[in-house]
């Protein structure tokens, strides 16, 4: 399991500040559950402005930071199951904010 290489760095200084075992114990990820969630968004938010700047970086395009972003790592494959959000975008309706 790569748990210590996965997180992004605002999330790594955030379990660095609440869970500082995380790195050698990665179970003790498990008490994230206790981090105040503002922190948590706070983090992931950095995280997602972080990614949206590599992308526009390495494909000019620049996304919204506030939009619903979903990619797919590597490769696209049927067992991802992308078709389902494709073939009923109603599906996402919950994750959409209202306007």
């Amino acid at each position: 399991m790569h748990a210590v290489r996965w997180p992004a760095p605002s999330f790594q200084a955030l379990y660095d500040r609440h869970l500082p075992d995380w790195r050698r114990d990665t179970l003790s990820l498990r008490y994230a559950i206790g981090i105040p969630g503002a922190e948590m968004w706070e983090a992931h938010r950095d995280a997602k402005r972080a990614l949206l700047e590599h992308v526009h970086r390495h494909t000019g395009t620049r996304l919204d930071e506030h939009v619903l972003t979903i990619g797919f790592a590597r490769r696209a494959t049927a067992y991802k199951r992308a078709t389902l959000l494709l073939i009923s975008p109603a599906s996402c309706a919950p994750w959409r904010s209202p306007t």
